[in-house]
């Protein structure tokens, strides 16, 4: 072989060896990816199947009763046993029995939600696969992929999670649920429960209301129609022209799917699809909705409706459990306290026709403070007909006015020992949301300022100046700490402003939120939450609910509660409350303790009152938030005497509980101090009262009063405020006088030329001498450029209060603190 061929040889070896190597290293590589993938697969099946095993096991069972759908009667019983009312199957939740559906209905469904539903477990793998190839290839049609079994499982557990645990749980459910039932059974009860538009479940009350007869009536055409609506609601639900036009667009959708599968030949497609459906009306459909049950009964039914699906059930299922299962619900009702309180609210005498555009309302709750059981509750004016009525008891959100000075103010200082109920406060003209907003808070008698008081005598006095000073002490998270403990939970961004101190919330409250707010007074600081039953029982006497109502300690010192209705106690004996003996009961032979209340513009009037025995919380208005007018001014406190009276006819008087954990001790009024010699000499009269403490707040040995002040005057010249002038060197002794004046701490000084002086700067001690006699020339307050508060708080520190609007939005950051209620002549 010549030396050329040679070379080629050897070359063509070479890349044959090559070409070899490489063959072999590509097979490598997709052995090593393989089984890469094979173990990723392997492990990534492992994982996936120990989470759907997981997920299987953990999925709540059915419960047989939750299967039981049976139309049976349920009862409510009163706090004594006493039945009040009875609930016989809602009309758009009836029943309807196997042998009353008719065969075309069945299959119709079958046809178009689950054609293979007589043949498979309780999950069809072909319509899941076909599902999927729909989703994803682009322009199919997309459908679900549960059977009607997985169906029902949703509708009986009301679990639409869209999460695979959800989907797994619904999967394995459905296979448990054919091991049980006959398909016979699983099409029955879906059809019994399935939402079909509106407020209407199953197929009878469906029939009932879209075509006005039974669903054993109903034609092929019809069954058609009707098994279209579940699919979407909204959409196939005959209830306007657009959706009626929809339906009859599925029905033949359906028809056809039902020629396809069988269940009907052609000449019945044919009739069928020539037929002319008729949707009856709403006014003609045979369903019933009117019910006359009490709004005491109404919120029974949310309280153990809301109470039945925290414990897993659906809402349907609820529902159908409290309306036709033939429960034994037993209430907190107390009948004879609700008597009192249906007179009253059905007594148009309490109810004045002012406004020729809208009817007054009014709503009421009672509370036994002891167990937080609801005893009575009313939701508006007159007779209630009809089960969709507002019960405004519970239900509405209005602007509490001064009655949340108690909860929101008071309490919380006195129990952080920020102040006491003798620490006194300037109500003086103050700029608490900066000097640009002009004076505010101002109090419900604009323009008016008391001057020197003390919390308590604020308080029954209704003064917004002197609760906004309190509230800034405490701080907004303090403050709405202490409501949440109440009961009233309220988030900083909203409700953490000034306006709070007054009422002024975000949204407002209701009868309910406030007579259990006030219930920790009468029980030793406790609060309880409002429950309006004890216990639900099956109909075979078993347990199904039981309720016991959650405590919390809202007041650390127990102390506070006594010291706070110590102080209330005067506002239906001497404060905003002593109207014509409104504020009391028995004629003052009851203790009763309370709060007025009213909002901007005088639209809302409120009373919380309380005796040892119960809490009373009323509202008074109008629907669309009009100004009351004078002659309704006092109505909440009219309608809150009238049903406590009568709900105390039969109880003995009977004192609130002693004064545990506090300490008693004489201040003066105008210091909060221990007395001195002047202040029994006070111009108004005697300033020396008693007063209750918490232990380590109340004065101290030789902490004596410093405001009230003795002074040389004399009686011949008098300044412009009509005080005597202090004696100067050249008034004869015959014009000496001594005088007892009230000498601020911190001076008043006015912030802008047109605030007025306080109530009793004619009791302040003089700065300027006697200019009759030729003394040194009068002294007189100037307006201060840097001024302050009057309680040691620059008024350059603003309190942001965007928030505080009333009810129709409108800012009222310079009115909206204006919630307190009038000071009566008599007072």
């Amino acid at each position: 072989m010549n030396p050329k061929a040679k070379a080629v040889s050897s070359s063509s070896t070479r890349s044959q060896k090559r070409q070899s190597q490489l063959f072999i290293f590509i097979i490598t590589v997709i052995k090593i990816l393989l089984v890469t993938f094979l173990l990723i697969s392997f492990s990534a099946a492992g994982i996936l199947g120990g989470l759907i095993y997981g997920y299987a096991k953990t999925a709540t069972p059915i419960k047989p009763e939750q299967l039981d759908l049976k139309n049976l009667t349920s009862f409510i019983y009163d706090s004594d046993g006493k039945e009040i009312a009875q609930l016989k199957g809602a009309q758009n939740r009836v029943l309807v029995d196997h042998d009353y559906i008719p065969d075309n209905l069945r299959n119709a469904f079958v046809a178009i939600e689950d054609k293979r539903f007589y043949e498979h477990k309780g999950i069809d793998f072909i319509r899941i696969s076909s599902a999927v190839f729909n989703f994803l290839r682009p322009g199919g049609n997309t459908h679900g992929g549960s059977t009607i079994t997985q169906q029902l499982v949703r509708n009986i557990t009301g679990d639409t999670r869209r999460t695979l645990k959800r989907k797994v749980q619904e999967q394995y459910m459905a296979i448990q649920l054919e091991k049980h039932l006959s398909k016979e059974k699983i099409l029955d009860l879906y059809m019994n429960l399935i939402f079909m538009g509106g407020s209407y479940y199953g197929v009878e009350t469906a029939s009932n209301v879209y075509f006005g007869k039974d669903v054993k009536d109903l034609t092929l055409a019809q069954c058609a129609s009707l098994a279209g609506i579940t699919n979407l609601p909204g959409k196939y639900a005959p209830v306007s022209d657009k959706n009626k036009k929809d339906n009859l667009t599925r029905q033949h959708a359906i028809l056809m799917e039902m020629k396809k599968s069988g269940f009907i030949n052609e000449e019945q497609y044919q009739s069928a699809l020539k037929e002319d459906v008729k949707f009856v009306s709403g006014n003609n459909n045979k369903i019933q909705t009117v019910k006359s049950q009490s709004y005491f009964v109404d919120q029974v039914i949310t309280d153990v409706k809301k109470d039945l699906v925290a414990s897993g059930m659906s809402s349907q299922l609820a529902d159908k459990t409290i309306y036709s299962n033939g429960i034994k619900i037993y209430t907190t009702m107390d009948s004879n306290v609700q008597k009192s309180m249906d007179e009253v609210f059905t007594n148009d005498k309490y109810f004045p026709i002012i406004n020729k555009t809208q009817h007054p309302q009014a709503a009421m709750v009672i509370i036994d403070p002891k167990t937080g059981q609801v005893k009575a509750l009313y939701g508006g004016y007159g007779q209630k007909t009809g089960d969709l009525i507002l019960n405004r008891a519970t239900q509405i959100q209005r602007q509490p006015g001064s009655t949340f000075k108690p909860i929101a103010v008071y309490a919380p200082a006195i129990d952080q020992k920020l102040v006491t109920a003798a620490t006194p406060i300037d109500d003086a003209p103050s700029y608490l949301n900066g000097v640009s907003y002009g004076p505010y808070p101002q109090n419900y008698t604009r323009g008016d300022y008391s001057g020197l008081l003390t919390i308590h005598t604020a308080l029954y006095r209704s003064i917004n100046v002197v609760a906004a000073k309190t509230w800034l002490k405490l701080g907004p998270s303090l403050s709405l700490k202490y409501l949440k403990k109440d009961g009233i939970d309220r988030k900083i961004d909203t409700d953490g402003t000034l306006s709070i101190a007054m009422g002024g919330l975000h949204n407002g409250v209701n009868a309910l939120n406030m007579a259990a707010a006030y219930v920790p007074f009468v029980n030793n600081g406790i609060y309880r939450e409002p429950t309006t039953y004890t216990k639900v029982l099956d109909k075979d006497g078993n347990i199904l609910l039981e309720k016991k109502p959650k405590t919390t300690v809202v007041y650390d010192n127990e102390g506070t509660s006594f010291i706070m209705t110590n102080m209330m106690k005067d506002v239906c004996r001497i404060g905003t409350a002593n109207i014509n003996g409104l504020g009391l009961i028995q004629n003052g032979k009851m203790p009763t303790a309370g709060k007025t209340g009213t909002t901007s513009d005088n639209r809302d009037k409120w009373f919380v009152g309380f005796t040892p025995y119960y809490v009373g919380a009323t509202w008074y208005g109008y629907d669309k938030n009009l100004k009351l007018t004078s002659a309704e001014y006092n109505q909440a406190l009219t309608i809150w005497h009238a049903v406590m009276e009568k709900a105390h006819a039969n109880l003995k008087p009977k004192e609130f509980n002693g004064p545990s954990g506090v300490v008693k001790k004489a201040v003066c009024i105008y210091s909060g101090k221990s007395p001195s010699d002047l202040c029994a000499r006070d111009p108004r009269g005697n300033a020396i009262t008693e007063e209750y403490f918490l232990p380590g707040t109340e004065p101290k040995d030789g902490d004596i009063c410093d405001v009230h002040v003795l002074k040389q005057v004399c009686k011949d010249s008098k300044d412009a405020f009509g005080r005597n002038s202090l004696f100067g060197p050249n008034c004869p002794p015959s014009s000496l006088l001594e005088s007892v004046f009230v000498q601020r701490k911190i001076p008043y000084v006015k912030v802008s030329p047109s605030d007025p002086y306080p109530d009793d700067w004619k009791y302040e001690a003089p700065t300027g001498y006697c200019a009759t006699h030729g003394g040194p020339p009068s002294k007189l307050p100037t307006t201060n450029t840097e001024p302050t508060n009057n309680d040691g708080t620059n008024t350059n520190t603003t309190t942001t209060d965007q928030n505080n609007t009333d009810e129709n939005g409108s800012n009222n950051n310079n009115n909206n603190g204006d919630t307190t209620d009038p000071i009566q002549p008599n007072q």
